[in-house]
C-alpha cells in the first residue's frame, strides 16, 4: 500500500526548538489519551503545551503531521533502547534475552498504549501514513540482531518465519494484556508466561528440524 504524502513544518534545529516540539508532542499524546484523536483541538493543544497556536503551526501544518511525528518518535525511542540492550547483552541465553526485551516492550506499551495501538487506527490517512513503521516491524527488527548472532545455536530454523511469528504473538499478547487485563496476572507473570511460550516454540522448531535432518 503506498504511503500518503505528509506535510512537514520547519525542522527544529536549536535546543529550544527541540524542546518546543517535545512539549507539543507530549501534550498531544496526553490530550489524545483524554479526548481521543478527533477530540484534540489546536486551542487545547496550545493551552496544554504552553506553545502558541502560531508556534504549533510553525512546526506542524496539521494534526495528522503531529500524530505521525509522535508515532515516529515513540517507535524510535523503543527501537534505540532495544538495540542498546541487544548489543550490550548479545551473548545472553535465549530465555534471558526474550524476557528482558519483553519487559522493556511492556513498559513502553503501557506508557504509550494509545500511541502504539489506538492512534494508528484513528482514520484511513493515518493508517496509510504510518503502516510502514508499525511496532510489529519494530519487534521483528529487535529480535533479528540477537537471532542472527546465534545462528549456530538456532540450527536449521527459518529465521524470517520465526521473527514474524514472534512479532505477531508479542503484539497480540501485549494488546490483550493491556486492554483486557486479568486481575490475577502481574506484569512479571505475564512476561514470564510469554517468554516461556516463545522459548518453547523455538525449542520445538529446533527439535522438528533436528528430526528431519538425515543422520
Amino acid at each position: 500500500m503506498p504511503e500518503v504524502p505528509v506535510l512537514r513544518g520547519k525542522k527544529p534545529s536549536s535546543n529550544r526548538a527541540k524542546k518546543t516540539v517535545e512539549a507539543i508532542l507530549q501534550a498531544f499524546e496526553s490530550l489524545c489519551e483524554q479526548y481521543g484523536y478527533d477530540g484534540v483541538t489546536t486551542n487545547l493543544l496550545a493551552e496544554k503545551s504552553g506553545v502558541s497556536i502560531g508556534g504549533i503551526y510553525q512546526y506542524f501544518p496539521n494534526k495528522q503531521a503531529i500524530a505521525i511525528a509522535l508515532y515516529e518518535e515513540t517507535i524510535s525511542a523503543v527501537a534505540t533502547r532495544l538495540r542498546e540492550i541487544a548489543l550490550k547483552n548479545i551473548n545472553d541465553a535465549l530465555d534471558v534475552m526474550i524476557s528482558r526485551n519483553l519487559g522493556i516492550l511492556l513498559s513502553f506499551y503501557k506508557r504509550h498504549s494509545y500511541v502504539l495501538f489506538v492512534l494508528p487506527e484513528a482514520n484511513d490517512e493515518l493508517r496509510k501514513s504510518i503502516g510502514h513503521i508499525t511496532e510489529h516491524h519494530l519487534i521483528d527488527r529487535s529480535s533479528r540482531l540477537y537471532l542472527e548472532q546465534h545462528l549456530d545455536e538456532m540450527g536449521d530454523v527459518d529465521l524470517d518465519r520465526l521473527r514474524y511469528v514472534m512479532a505477531l504473538v508479542v503484539r497480540g499478547a501485549m494488546r490483550d494484556y493491556l486492554f483486557s487485563p486479568h486481575p490475577e496476572i502481574s506484569d512479571e507473570g505475564f512476561v514470564a508466561a510469554i517468554s516461556l511460550m516463545l522459548v518453547r516454540y523455538i525449542e520445538g522448531l529446533q527439535g522438528v528440524r533436528g528430526q528431519s535432518t538425515p543422520g
